[in-house]
């Protein structure tokens, strides 16, 4: 049933989607079943669930990581930036304690972290690579020099990849953060050569270096597997995402959306959800319409009219609806299959649904689409519209 001048939207695919009436009648002063509000679970939350865990154990290794690091270095003879190290040792444990507490965080909080803790182990490398190769090119050891500059560029890449593999991202925000972070040492290896005395005449002589710099495959690679990663996430989390309903099997699709049979997750009751997708052609004007419409049904009460559960909107602006599910063929498939139905038979299932459109005009509502493919008549009696 629609408002009146509103266009029809619910298709044929809709109407097979609909399907299983008693035969007798219920009672009309009953209460409808209420829609459930408040529950579906939303995929920036689902982020920040994953962000979160994904950088305490981050924090976790690399803290610990660092810690062993420092000890040892303490013995050593050589220990450069002994102050700065503990810094962001300090960083990571003060951030492992924040993230590990349980205290609320917002993905908004979440990304400043991520962006404090992996921003303190990109200043610890940058710091170390030009310490070491400076100290290296003052003494003349033009191998470790060398040596060092392809250590430092492997861990500069195993951070990026890090990063592109563990953080829940779009491939543009990861583009958008792995690519200046590859840049810098690149930056700070053209500084060096010209300004340090030894640096470029040792990384001529590396027969090793290449005109395309490790870190920028290394960006490649991890903004692609953040793509694909994020691709899955999605696809995923879109599977659970249609409120309290899990999706299974496709009945159906039209020009404004598709209907699949669905389950609830916790009364295993089956219905059909019509899913309206939101593009150019359903602006936020047609999804309020869609919207009064199921509103407008939901509040007819006749037993030959199709039930309405639910409704609701996903992150992306996708509407959907929840209606009881209803087995068997439509009057069309009826009739296209065993022919013409006797007077006496088709009288008797139009006055139903006469019955039906009855109740929706004293409501002030016009269907407006009334036709075979849309009403169903299910356990070989009743028919539902």
């Amino acid at each position: 049933m629609r408002p009146h001048g509103i266009e029809p939207t619910i298709d044929s695919a809709s109407a097979v989607a609909a399907r299983c009436r008693p035969e007798s009648p219920v009672d009309l002063t009953g209460p409808r079943v209420g829609f459930v509000t408040g529950t579906r679970p939303h995929f920036s939350g689902e982020t920040a669930g994953l962000l979160r865990a994904r950088l305490t154990a981050v924090a976790l290794i690399l803290m610990v990581a660092l810690t062993l690091a420092f000890v040892d270095n303490l013995f050593a003879d050589y220990a450069p930036l002994v102050g700065v190290r503990a810094v962001i040792l300090c960083i990571f444990v003060v951030g492992f304690l924040i993230l590990r507490s349980r205290r609320s965080l917002s993905l908004r909080q979440l990304r400043w972290f991520e962006a404090t803790l992996f921003g303190a182990l990109v200043v610890q490398l940058l710091l170390m690579m030009g310490t070491r190769i400076v100290g290296f090119a003052r003494a003349g050891d033009t191998v470790s020099l060398v040596a060092a500059e392809h250590t430092y560029m492997a861990a500069w890449s195993i951070l990026i990849l890090t990063y592109g593999t563990l953080m829940p991202n779009t491939w543009q925000r990861a583009l958008a953060v792995l690519l200046p972070t590859a840049c810098v040492p690149q930056v700070l290896l053209l500084w060096l050569r010209s300004q340090v005395p030894g640096v470029a005449a040792a990384f001529a002589m590396d027969q090793m270096n290449s005109y395309i710099p490790g870190s920028l495959v290394a960006v490649l690679v991890a903004v692609f597997g953040t793509y694909t990663i994020n691709a899955i996430r999605q696809e995923a989390f879109r599977a659970k995402q249609w409120g309290q309903y899990v999706l299974k099997t496709k009945l159906g699709a039209g020009g404004m959306g598709e209907v699949y049979q669905a389950e609830h997750q916790l009364l295993k009751r089956a219905c059909a959800i019509k899913i309206i997708k939101r593009d150019k052609s359903t602006d936020a004007e047609a999804l309020a319409r869609f919207e009064r419409e199921v509103q407008a049904t939901a509040g007819l009460t006749h037993w030959n009219t199709v039930e309405i559960y639910d409704y609701g909107h996903t992150d992306d602006g996708t509407f959907y609806y929840v209606m009881e599910l209803l087995p068997g063929m439509s009057l069309e498939e009826l009739v296209q299959r065993y022919g013409p139905l006797p007077p006496e038979r088709a009288v008797y299932l139009l006055r139903q649904t006469c019955w039906a459109l009855r109740e929706a005009h004293a409501k002030g509502l016009i269907h407006r689409d009334v036709k075979p493919a849309k009403s169903l008549p299910v356990n070989g009696a009743e028919c539902t519209t």
